[in-house]
């Protein structure tokens, strides 16, 4: 899913967590944590830690606790991961069915006021009950409660939102409006307030990027028909295929491959004889506000003439780069497209998003003598 979009992903909120995955005591998460993987080009985070009623994460570098007794923290990543993929951390009182959450995105441009604006629950005649501006322990916060359905059931969402430095924080308490009282909301109140500064955030720095020096036959994609192939940085990119999900992305690319669903590129071939590459080039621009050309450079990509140009702009109110490679094969006229919010570029990021467009290569078309088949895409 692209983070064009900032709306809370619904699926399984209803989800019942075993009681084997609660953290009540004090406990470190070392035990449940995963080694990375061999040739990873992630560092693994500190890991946060739970003593009693108290959570702590050490990069985010803040602070939570329980409200009441009944609540317990869900620190197990599957667990986690089945309430939102995006959650960074889960609260639940399971006898009372009420939940809470914590998300966290790297969000500089936007004022609170503005987050609040991007953030809501994807609910049936969804409403907003209350909104009101507040500070907790000396940060720019944000509070509001929405109601709506989903699939059906009346449910409840409040939001806490906070900015720490280039990060938004939200805090997102739910229940079915069955299990709703105002000693509910005092408690989601409570659970957003509870929110405690700890000191800066301290990501762990990204070791430098090299390309990798084996490419296994999962690292590359090969699209007979459309006569290419292209390979992935590393395996913490993934390839997205599937016609409705490439359709998510650009109706017209052929492929996209993605990282964490936050960096993007996409292939998209044209058959236009009638253009030559130059005059291809001075078409293709992002659909963005106030878009600046930065950068461009003639080069070439497996002995095809290709443009790269690199653009700068706004979608959305976020500032984005996206980066064009443009080659010409034949009557093809080729784009690989690749994209992130300006917030994420580094060198790190360049490089991936250079081996890609450089790892574009024609496949050889075979005679249609040689075999009767139709041609499959891998």
């Amino acid at each position: 899913m692209s983070r064009f979009v900032f709306t809370l992903v619904l699926g399984v909120l209803l989800f019942h967590v075993p009681s084997s995955n609660w953290a009540q005591e004090t406990s470190s998460l070392g035990e449940i944590a995963q080694e990375p993987e061999p040739g990873s080009d992630l560092v693994s985070d500190p890991l946060p830690e739970v003593r009693g009623n108290q959570y702590t994460h050490p990069v985010y570098n803040f602070g939570l606790k329980l409200p009441t007794e009944d609540w317990k923290f869900v620190v197990d990543p599957q667990a986690i991961n089945d309430f939102n993929p995006d959650a960074l951390l889960v609260l639940t009182a399971p006898s009372f069915d009420l939940y809470s959450m914590v998300i966290v995105e790297k969000f500089p441009e936007a004022s609170i006021e503005n987050y609040a604006e991007r953030v809501k629950p994807t609910l049936e005649s969804l409403e907003r009950e209350s909104v009101s501006s507040l500070t907790i322990d000396g940060l720019p916060a944000y509070r509001q409660v929405w109601e709506g359905a989903y699939d059906g059931v009346p449910m409840r969402f409040h939001y806490t939102l906070i900015a720490k430095e280039e990060f938004r924080f939200q805090i997102v308490s739910w229940c079915a409006k069955s299990s709703w009282s105002y000693g509910v909301d005092n408690q989601f109140d409570s659970i957003g307030l509870g929110f405690t500064d700890l000191g800066p955030v301290v990501l762990p720095k990204e070791p430098q990027w090299t390309p990798p020096p084996i490419i296994g036959p999962s690292d590359v994609y090969s699209n007979n028909r459309s006569n290419f192939s292209i390979a992935r940085p590393s395996n913490h990119w993934t390839f997205v295929t599937d016609r409705e999900e490439v359709d998510m992305i650009n109706p017209d690319a052929t492929m996209a491959v993605h990282r964490d669903e936050e960096i993007f590129s996409m292939v998209i071939i044209e058959t236009l004889p009638e253009l030559s590459l130059s005059e291809f080039t001075g078409r293709v621009s992002p659909s963005l506000e106030d878009a600046a050309l930065l950068g461009e450079e003639e080069t070439t990509i497996h002995g095809l003439a290709a443009r790269k140009r690199h653009w700068r702009g706004k979608f959305d109110d976020i500032r984005f780069d996206f980066f064009y490679t443009l080659i010409a094969n034949g009557d093809d006229r080729i784009q690989i497209v690749s994209w992130c919010p300006t917030s994420m570029i580094n060198d790190n990021f360049r490089n991936q998003i250079r081996y890609i467009e450089e790892s574009f290569e024609p496949l050889v078309v075979p005679s249609p003598d040689a075999d009767s088949t139709p041609p499959s895409v891998d």
